[in-house]
């Protein structure tokens, strides 16, 4: 398996947003003209007098990713119900390809995907963007402390 399917991003709409939004989402996902969905993340700091240094964010190469690195997982004491949402996590590979940007500044924004379920995929592969931050080790010790957000859309492509 290389993630999460479709059944689970249901589940886990449903730990954030309640079961009302998980089965809205669910009747949008399976119309007949929805060919797939997209999970985008848009990501930059915030409130920074000078370019990021600190705990800078790293992006992997979904095409580097060994399936069997996928790790399913449950994260407890997040979700707002309680329920653990599923997700997944990544050990570690040196085939494994990262990136970052480094000296980001508050007029640049990463955008990357977190997800995509494809009604035609014959077998499910990773369509994702593992991401973390990290200590740079080239970052001085008095770096000013990330600030940052995102902002997820979510995206219904019709055939």
């Amino acid at each position: 398996d290389c993630g999460l399917g479709v059944d689970d991003y249901q589940q886990l709409v449903g730990a954030f947003a309640g079961d009302q939004a998980a089965a809205w989402w669910r009747a949008g996902y399976d119309r007949a003209e929805v060919e797939s969905y997209l999970l985008i993340d848009f990501w930059r700091t915030t409130n920074m007098d000078e370019p990021l240094r600190h705990m800078p964010l790293a992006l992997c190469d979904p095409n580097s990713v060994d399936p069997a690195d996928i790790v399913p997982t449950e994260i407890h004491g997040i979700a707002p119900d309680g329920r653990a949402p599923h997700q997944m996590a990544l050990r570690r590979n040196p085939e494994q390809r990262w990136y970052f940007y480094p000296g980001m500044t508050g007029d640049e924004v990463l955008a990357f995907k977190l997800f995509e379920a494809r009604k035609s995929d014959p077998e499910p592969r990773l369509r994702a963007c593992f991401h973390s931050a990290f200590a740079d080790p080239a970052a001085p010790a008095d770096a000013q402390p990330r600030q940052s957000c995102e902002c997820r859309v979510g995206v219904f492509v019709m055939r």
